[in-house]
């Protein structure tokens, strides 16, 4: 079974567009995945930072001879020692990359 295969039946298991409250081994089972030498991480976004949690947004690679997979995994993460072990939410889901032009300014000075 391929890496794309794997992570495409944990999707269809787990996988949402919403929040879910993943158990340790089903978590287990997606780092598996992404922790093959093969899988790239793409990008990392820290999207929410509370007292008890940081929600963080992964975005990874998973290279297939039939075409390439993204996924977004996010997850919760302890803010502090005293959350660790903690019982964290998070989501999945397959994304797909889109190029996005962006026009800033700056001062005449920092052209």
């Amino acid at each position: 079974m391929t890496l794309k295969q794997k992570m495409t039946e944990w999707l269809e298991k787990y996988g949402d567009d919403d929040w879910i409250n993943v158990r340790s081994d089903e978590w287990d089972d997606l780092d598996y995945i992404i922790d093959d030498s093969d899988v790239e991480l793409i990008e990392t976004d820290v999207v929410d930072e509370g007292r008890w949690t940081v929600t963080k947004e992964r975005v990874y690679k998973i290279p297939d001879a039939s075409g390439d997979m993204y996924v977004s995994v996010t997850r919760e993460h302890p803010a502090t020692e005293s959350q660790e072990g903690g019982d964290f939410s998070g989501s999945a889901c397959e994304v797909f990359p889109r190029v996005v032009l962006t026009t800033i300014y700056t001062t005449i000075k920092d052209a």
